[in-house]
């Protein structure tokens, strides 16, 4: 199985995935306006994890920002570095991880 790891800029948030195989985390890009306002480029680029296989590390706990369009983006409160995000409708499905 397995592991990867991740998290923000200045090292207050970690988070885990514990994958089956590498398959489970699917790159995706996404050309919409609001991932291109909140990644600051032409597309936002993401690996969709499902839930189960994403979690912070104990004492982690990221802000988190909804958008009018009911995007929820985790970050982390000291550095700003964008962790996550998912949409409303798949919420307790995925999570939308930076690789």
């Amino acid at each position: 199985m397995p592991e990867l790891g991740g998290g923000c800029t200045c090292g207050r948030i970690r988070y885990e995935l514990t994958l089956n195989s590498l398959d489970d985390a699917r790159t995706t890009l996404c050309h919409c306006h609001s991932c291109k306002v909140a990644m600051g480029g032409a597309f936002g680029l993401t690996a969709k994890t499902p839930i189960d296989m994403f979690k912070y590390m104990a004492g982690c706990k990221p802000k988190l920002f909804v958008q009018d369009n009911g995007v929820h983006r985790e970050f982390c409160e000291n550095c700003g570095a964008f962790l996550c995000e998912y949409g409303e409708g798949n919420k307790d499905k995925f999570r939308f991880v930076d690789p």
